[in-house]
């Protein structure tokens, strides 16, 4: 078969099958850069249970290594890292969307979430990390991992950048202690493909290909983790300015998708394949707006209805996640 100029226009990027055979009752749990927040938002969209960790945005291993610490041991969670910024209460282990207006709030709320978070993940769900840069910051008085700095001068914190092996062996002790606590647990691994191009593009290279070596090496070390190839995939397959938002560094929607569908062609079960355009569908008639309660408007309002019954009845994880999406429909 001759190939079609499109597939002669880029290189496609092969990976062995991962296993997985994801159901539409599966439940997600992201972690990691921002563009694990993107794939989070697809998930959303397409009615899936899915929760982003309470640590908020991380961007390196060691980071990530320390949320996920805090996922399986709440109480551990110091107020050392708590300073006081802007008049609100932040941490150094947490994304700056987190705060409080007092340090004892902070901690509070903070394991609240922590604990609801393992309660919600049940034995079995699948953990998505997105790992964005091998570059770390740190207290200069303590030499203390820093997640966000919070806007505090520069001159407090020192910048360095962590080995394969460092790196390898933080994340897999985490992995390996959230395992103990969620038997069935399944890790998806992914370096992000969004450019940091606070360092310059040389460094950019290193810092993505030390996680791409990091990521590699425990999948093929674990068979409870798989390499999910997303940043490989906009390298080779999506190669052009025109997937990327305007600050050319975050990629613009359609690459997100782009991926997101290679992902659950690798990923998912057949059934959840039939799901995920069933929720495309319901997504499409949601999104369509009534402006007015003519009968060609009402017919539309009943038959959308109709098919929302008719997918509770079929998935019940749609019926427990969405119960509110009906009464959202005029």
């Amino acid at each position: 078969m001759t190939p079609s100029p499109w597939q002669q226009s880029y290189s496609p990027v092969l990976f062995p099958e991962s296993g997985l055979q994801l159901k539409p009752q599966q439940k997600f749990l992201l972690a990691g850069s921002c563009f694990a927040q993107e794939l989070s938002t697809y998930l959303k969209n397409h009615f899936m249970d899915r929760r982003f960790s309470p640590q908020g945005i991380a961007y390196n291993p060691l980071s990530l290594s320390e949320g996920l610490d805090l996922l399986v041991n709440p109480e551990s969670l110091s107020s050392s890292g708590l300073i006081l910024q802007d008049q609100r209460w932040k941490h150094y282990q947490f994304h700056g969307e987190r705060y409080a207006e007092n340090p004892d709030d902070f901690l509070v709320d903070a394991q609240r979430d922590l604990e609801e978070c393992i309660q919600w993940m049940g034995s079995s769900p699948l953990l998505v990390l997105t790992l964005g840069t091998s570059w770390v910051y740190r207290l200069k008085d303590s030499g203390a991992l820093v997640n966000n700095c919070h806007r505090v001068p520069s001159d407090q914190f020192y910048r360095e950048i962590v080995n394969i092996r460092t790196m390898k062996n933080r994340l897999l002790q985490s992995l390996e202690n959230f395992k103990n606590r969620f038997p069935g647990l399944r890790v998806v691994l992914s370096v992000s493909p969004v450019r940091h191009l606070r360092d310059d593009p040389r460094q950019n290279s290193l810092s993505k290909a030390r996680l791409i070596c990091t990521a590699q090496e425990l999948a093929e070390d674990k068979t409870w983790i798989n390499y999910f190839p997303s940043y490989e995939i906009v390298m080779d397959e999506l190669r052009d300015y025109r997937w990327y938002a305007q600050d050319l560094k975050h990629l613009a929607p359609q690459a997100v998708y782009y991926i997101m569908e290679r992902f659950m062609d690798w990923a998912a079960h057949g059934e959840l394949t039939t799901w995920l355009s069933k929720a495309k569908k319901m997504k499409a008639r949601l999104n369509h707006r009534i402006e007015n309660h003519d009968d060609q408007n009402r017919a539309f309002i009943h038959k959308t209805r109709e098919m929302l019954e008719g997918l509770q009845g079929e998935y019940p994880h749609f019926k427990a996640l969405y119960p509110q999406i009906e009464e959202s429909i005029l």
